[in-house]
């Protein structure tokens, strides 16, 4: 009888042809799992093992005689059975998790489907449980085979149907929020729409109007970017769920201009406060003036040239925060003495200044009472927390008229280019106006000079405040200054004090630039008052020429300074600080003159330093 696997088995192995009772033993080879010969000679048990074995058996009588046969025995798998009860589904809805069992083998068993193929949306798992979600509808039949530890299979057919689901209500979906916020152009803007009431996960689309350029919609929802245009867009957002329902919902986005106009302000005003700065700071040249009253003796930082000379030049170079400047100077006066002058004496350079006669001496301004004079110069700045760094070109034309010799009155044109960029904010500006208007000059006693000038005038601007574009705007804008200057003179000591006070005010007018937005007006002034005194020491060297040290300290206190910000950034000084300077003066018998000064200005000021120097050379040209 073949033996089953998993069933018990029994067989009698019998000798003959010995003496007495005989005994019975495994010789070789291998018997099934489970099954044992005993000495008797009964082969008993239960195969857990399915298979062909061979092997040989040995009988031994009382003698000790042997014989010995050879065996082949096979066991057949055991006889396995499926189980499952399958139930029926509904379309769209989740199936009763239904498990297919084995019995008749040993596990673990595993299970697939052989044949046929399970209801769209259902899967069998490896452990023999049928779930999910059917889509579909109808009957489906099906074979599961399943296989246990030792190898054994058994295969039965089944079938599931699936019946259809009644139509489902469409969902309410509802996208939020409800309002958007505004956004600014040039500003980086993001909002996330969600959607609520059908199922997860939903996709957003643009289903009408028009987004602003610039912006646009991801499919999770997430609307981004940057606008580049500004005003009132109405648009239409739907979102879909998973299933296909979809709602949708009506927006209106309103991009301002606040950015646009405010940065566009910011650079336009920072350009006409660092303008502004120049033009309050700079001036022609007062010292010219004075020597038209017969000069005045000392002269230190004040002195501009000596000896008879057509025309004056000099440099000024500052540190990396400070400016550089070259500048010239010439009159009819200065060029009429220069090709009447005569051999420079000792004697003169007691005068340190500009002229060719003594204070006393009235032929001084013979001939000489109209005068027409040109003076320009050329500053580069950089500095301050924007980067800014530029160019100021300034000329100055004049004539004046010495009405008494202690008043001198006269009108001068100025003409001024600047331009501007900063690499923090990658703006540039740039501009070129005029000013004209009367000064006047008096020598009060022969030690205090008064001098006075107002000017108006236009600007015409290009500003670029993004680098991608560029606008024009005007400005109208005044000045008006008043400086007194004395001068001392203590043996071979000098005192020289002065104060200044001058008023500043441009006024940009409002205009439309490239986006369409209207940049408004806006007015930038400087009042600014200087104050402090300069002293010199005076002494002549063997070979008769005049050298003095002198020293300097100048309070500067802007009392009305319109701050510039830009970014957050304010630009400019403080409203109180110092500058303090040291220098020499020498003049050469032979009408060669020669001044040097350094500067440090923003002695008190916490985030303003320059560091100047500047040097003056005048020499005859016959």
């Amino acid at each position: 009888m073949t033996p089953r696997a998993r069933n018990p088995y029994t067989a009698t192995f019998v000798a003959a042809g010995g003496i007495g009772d005989y005994t019975y033993a495994l010789q070789s080879g291998a018997l099934p799992a489970g099954l044992a010969i005993a000495e008797d000679g009964s082969l008993t048990g239960t195969p857990t093992q399915y298979g062909t074995f061979e092997f040989t058996v040995i009988a031994t009588d009382e003698e000790g005689f042997t014989g010995t046969r050879a065996y082949t025995l096979t066991v057949v798998s055991p006889e396995l059975a499926l189980s499952a009860k399958f139930l029926n589904g509904t379309s769209g809805t989740d199936y009763p998790s239904t498990t297919v069992s084995t019995s008749g083998g040993s596990g673990p068993y595993t299970y697939s489907i052989t044949g046929g193929k399970l209801p769209t949306g259902l899967t069998l798992s490896n452990g023999g449980v049928i779930s999910g979600r059917p889509t579909g509808s109808g009957r489906s039949s099906f074979s599961v085979t399943s296989v246990d530890a030792g190898g054994a299979t058994v295969t039965a057919e089944y079938s599931i149907t699936i019946r259809s689901a009644a139509p489902a209500p469409a969902p309410t979906i509802s996208l939020a929020p409800g309002v958007l916020p505004d956004g600014d152009q040039g500003v980086a803007y993001r909002q996330v729409f969600t959607a609520t009431g059908g199922t997860a996960a939903y996709t957003f689309t643009l289903s009408g109007g028009l987004l602003p350029a610039g912006l646009t919609l991801a499919s999770d929802g997430t609307l981004s970017g940057t606008p580049t245009e500004h005003g009132t867009f109405n648009f239409v957002v739907a979102a879909r769920d998973s299933n296909g329902f979809a709602g949708n919902k009506d927006y209106v986005l309103f991009v301002g201009t606040t950015f646009i106009q405010m940065r566009t302000s910011e650079v336009n005003r920072s350009f006409m406060s660092h303008r502004a700065d120049v033009l309050t700071s700079q001036g022609p040249n007062r010292l010219q003036v004075h020597n038209r009253f017969g000069g005045m003796s000392g002269g230190g930082s004040q002195m501009s040239g000596g000896g008879n000379v057509p025309f004056s030049v000099g440099m000024t170079g500052g540190d990396d925060d400070g400016p550089t400047k070259f500048s010239f100077a010439t009159s009819l006066r200065q060029m009429m003495q220069a090709s009447n002058s005569q051999k420079f004496t000792p004697k003169d350079a007691n005068r340190m200044a500009l002229g060719g006669a003594d204070a006393g001496n009235s032929t001084a301004t013979s001939g000489q009472n109209f005068d027409f004079w040109v003076e320009g110069n050329i500053t580069h700045f950089r500095g301050d927390e924007t980067r800014a760094k530029g160019d100021v070109t300034l000329l100055y034309v004049g004539a004046d008229y010495l009405v008494t010799p202690g008043l001198l009155i006269g009108a001068l044109i100025q003409f001024d280019r600047m331009d501007e960029t900063s690499k923090a904010f990658g703006s540039e500006v740039s501009g070129h106006g005029w000013m004209a208007g009367p000064y006047m000059s008096a020598r009060l006693t022969p030690n205090l000079f008064f001098d006075a000038r107002a000017a108006w005038g236009k600007s015409d601007n290009q500003t670029s405040p993004f680098g991608t574009y560029t606008d024009n705007f005007d400005t109208t804008r005044w000045l008006a200054k008043a400086d007194l200057t004395g001068n001392w003179e203590f043996g071979a000591w000098r005192f020289t004090p002065s104060a200044g006070l001058s008023y500043y005010e441009d006024e940009q007018d409002s205009y439309v630039d490239s986006n369409g937005i209207t940049i408004a007006s806006e007015t930038v002034s400087l009042g600014r008052f200087t104050f402090g005194p300069e002293f010199g020491y005076r002494f002549q060297t063997a070979d008769g020429s005049t050298i003095e040290p002198f020293v300097g300290l100048q309070g500067i206190w802007d009392f009305d300074r319109d701050a510039a910000v830009v970014n957050g950034i304010e630009t400019g000084g403080d409203e109180v600080r110092a500058k303090g300077s040291l220098g020499l003066s020498v003049i050469s018998p032979w009408g060669y003159t020669i001044r040097g000064v350094a500067s440090y200005d923003g002695i008190g000021s916490d985030d303003y330093e320059a560091i100047s120097g500047q040097l003056w050379v005048n020499m005859p040209l016959n």
